[in-house]
């Protein structure tokens, strides 16, 4: 028998070899859970830190919950191991899931083929200029001003 977290039960089904949550997926199909009074986390790390008998808050900073059933909504201890977010984009590659980049603009508009960066915390592409056009206005609100809208 697998060792489910109790928050879970009810939430769950099993499908094939997967425990999937079929409740509070969201539409990347990674689902939520609210470990306590309004705080939610994703349901798969609660399970593999449940399952390792650990808080969610003891998962080393800057590593990741990854699934090799490829199925973001499985909370499957058996299915789960902790890894880098290098790992992650690996494993990604090497079975062929990778989404291929057709986005050529940021949502403002920005060209992100010459300046998308990755950011460390969540491996996500980001646009170098709203970043920087972000942290500007952020310094400016802190002095007063009143400008606060990126362009």
């Amino acid at each position: 028998m697998i060792n489910i977290s109790p928050l879970l039960v009810g939430m769950v089904e099993q499908q094939g070899e997967c425990i999937v949550m079929v409740k509070n997926i969201r539409r990347d199909g990674y689902a939520r859970v609210t470990i306590s009074y309004k705080r939610r986390v994703l349901a798969h790390r609660h399970s593999w830190a449940f399952a390792n008998e650990m808080a969610i808050d003891d998962i080393p900073k800057g590593m990741w919950v990854l699934h090799s059933c490829d199925n973001p909504s499985c909370v499957s201890p058996e299915h789960l191991r902790i890894g880098t977010p290098k790992e992650n984009n690996e494993d990604m590659m090497s079975r062929g899931r990778q989404v291929p980049q057709t986005k050529v603009l940021c949502k403002r508009g920005h060209n992100i083929k010459d300046n998308s960066y990755i950011n460390p915390s969540d491996g996500m592409g980001r646009c170098k200029i709203c970043k920087v056009e972000t942290s500007r206005l952020r310094h400016l609100k802190k002095k007063g001003s009143q400008i606060n809208k990126v362009e």
